[in-house]
């Protein structure tokens, strides 16, 4: 068991930052972790490793069928291995584009 209180770090990671593997026991071991601030994992954070739309309580998500053309923004949000937005960056846009239609999930 150990103990990340009131550490504070720029970017991300306040109480702990990891590449690739997540340290065994980082949610399970019985750690604690109190006071930690960063801009992005307050407590813990690692890379982005998923896309996932972050505004699919919208009608659209109901109505989406095959085919189907969406004449509103989709908000995609970057997600660490724990489910965590990604939220450094609020302001980057993209557009996706696909050469194979059936190629396009989301």
């Amino acid at each position: 068991m150990n103990n990340f209180t009131k550490n504070k770090a720029g970017i991300m990671g306040g109480g702990i930052y990891y590449d690739y593997d997540r340290p065994l026991g980082l949610k399970t071991g019985g750690n604690i972790f109190e006071g930690n601030t960063a801009l992005y994992g307050s407590d813990f954070g690692s890379f982005p490793t998923q896309l996932q739309a972050v505004n699919n309580q919208t009608p659209w998500t109901k109505e989406l069928v095959s085919g189907k053309e969406i004449n509103e923004s989709i908000k995609i949000g970057l997600y660490d291995q724990d489910d965590q937005l990604f939220n450094i960056d609020s302001d980057s846009e993209c557009i996706l584009n696909a050469q194979d239609i059936t190629a396009v999930q989301i």
